[in-house]
């Protein structure tokens, strides 16, 4: 708290704040930071330290165990509006949750259907690989997706909104659990100082006041 307090004071207007809201892996952070964030407790502040050309002040939000990889199944219901969907889709978000969920029932007593199904899904690429998606933590794919294929269980089978449309999506296999850590940076950039300045300031003949 006494760092950050200190941080602010001697840096009223720091120039941005990193938040990423997704959890980072030890591989993915520089060594020193990667030390300090073993030994903290959750809320814990580290620094100010310096990296490179700026001084930056990390605060541990969240650690967690997550798997580095997700292997998952998926079937697509689309709604008018949605992100890149066929001009032919006329569901509206509404009937596209009451399809979905149709689905999920149907699964949920019997997923041995689930192949039977992906005719009524919109994801024709995965469509070619029985519905299947295997991605890593670290790729980018839309938030709610990505957080239930990896905040739940193998075995999972569940319903999901994103702006592609309704997602009934089944985990088949997760990949080994690391330790992963949610951090919120503060960063200032060290200003060099104007030299021009610095040499008429300390020249010999420029007058100081006493």
């Amino acid at each position: 708290v006494l760092f950050l307090e200190r941080f602010l004071k001697l840096h009223k207007s720091p120039q941005h704040c990193i938040y990423n809201n997704n959890f980072v892996f030890e591989s993915s952070l520089p060594k020193a930071e990667l030390k300090a964030m073993v030994s903290l407790g959750v809320n814990d502040v580290y620094g100010p330290y310096k990296e490179g050309d700026s001084y930056k002040l990390s605060k541990l939000v969240a650690k967690k165990m997550i798997s580095d990889s997700t292997k998952v199944r998926h079937i697509l219901i689309p709604f008018v509006g949605g992100v890149r969907v066929d001009p032919s889709v006329t569901f509206t978000d509404a009937q596209a949750k009451i399809q979905a969920d149709s689905i999920y029932k149907v699964l949920k007593s019997n997923r041995s259907k689930f192949k039977s199904l992906l005719a009524l899904s919109s994801d024709k690429v995965s469509n070619e690989k029985e519905g299947v998606i295997e991605f890593a933590y670290a790729d980018s794919y839309a938030e709610e997706f990505k957080a239930y294929s990896f905040e739940n269980p193998k075995g999972s089978l569940g319903v999901v909104r994103t702006d592609f449309g309704y997602h009934v999506i089944e985990i088949l296999s997760q990949g080994p659990k690391q330790q992963a850590y949610k951090i919120a940076t503060i960063v200032q950039e060290i200003e060099p100082l104007d030299r021009r300045h610095l040499h008429s300031r300390y020249h010999p003949l420029h007058r100081h006041q006493t």
